[in-house]
């Protein structure tokens, strides 16, 4: 999970040299980065456009954005904040607001379909609104 945050850290600090080095002169043009979902976002950062290898990789990514986020906002480890994600999602699953997590090797469209339905669901509203609820 740590290379990922690294990879997507890396990716990010390039893209922000890119858009520097434009404001400061006309003629370095930069291109828009093109990544819409979580799933592309894996085949790109991993520099590897095989989404069938990276499906895993855009649910890990999905995640530990969430799981970076509790760390932040309750000063939580890594394990505290995995936990509250999972019981979130776990909790979610129980009252029907979410689709149950697909398994690790799941079908790219299986995994990609959560992933959706997870975005467009509010799952990171669930999760804040869980960790809000259960903070000490």
């Amino acid at each position: 999970m740590n290379a990922d945050i690294n990879a997507l850290l890396s990716q990010m600090s390039s893209r922000m040299d890119e858009m520097t080095l434009a404001t400061h002169s006309a003629i370095v043009p930069v291109t828009p980065l093109a990544v819409s979902s979580p799933v592309q976002q894996a085949a790109t950062a991993d520099g590897n456009d095989d989404l069938d290898t990276d499906a895993d990789d855009a649910i890990d990514i999905y995640l530990s954005g969430m799981v970076d986020h509790v760390m932040h906002q309750y000063d939580a480890t890594d394990e505290e904040a995995a936990d509250v994600v999972f019981a979130a999602i776990d909790d979610a699953v129980e009252t029907g607001k979410m689709p149950e997590m697909p398994d690790e090797g799941a079908a790219k469209d299986t995994l990609a379909l959560w992933v959706g339905k997870a975005s467009t669901g509010g799952l990171q509203k669930i999760v804040d609104d869980f960790a809000k609820a259960h903070a000490a």
